[in-house]
């Protein structure tokens, strides 16, 4: 598995075990675009067919947990958010764009 979508502090996946990350190239960009643009207009696809379903209490514990785990991710973890950090970005700027409302640890 990529470590990419590797907690290396818990030694556990992090996520669905799904994704895709990649560094790429000036030169890449138009692939990186085409990359977006199916993705969203995939997910929305997702969220119509699926904005109704019901789902359990334990299914909800399940999303919060491993929400709590994306947070430690993004704290501990992730060069990008601790990049920012080091450069200046307002801290509370950047939580409030990358974290979720509701976790549990």
């Amino acid at each position: 598995m990529k470590k990419t979508f590797w907690l290396k502090y818990r030694n556990e996946p992090r996520g669905g075990l799904v994704g895709i990350a990649f560094d790429f190239p000036a030169s890449e960009f138009d692939f990186a675009k085409k990359t977006a643009e199916i993705f969203i207009d995939t997910y929305f696809k997702i969220v119509e067919i699926r904005k109704d379903e019901k789902y359990t209490d334990e299914e909800r514990e399940r999303m919060l947990f491993k929400r709590g785990r994306w947070v430690e991710f993004n704290l501990i973890e992730d060069e990008g958010f601790r990049y920012g950090l080091e450069i200046g970005v307002n801290p509370e700027v950047m939580i409030l764009q990358t974290l979720p409302p509701t976790v549990k640890f």
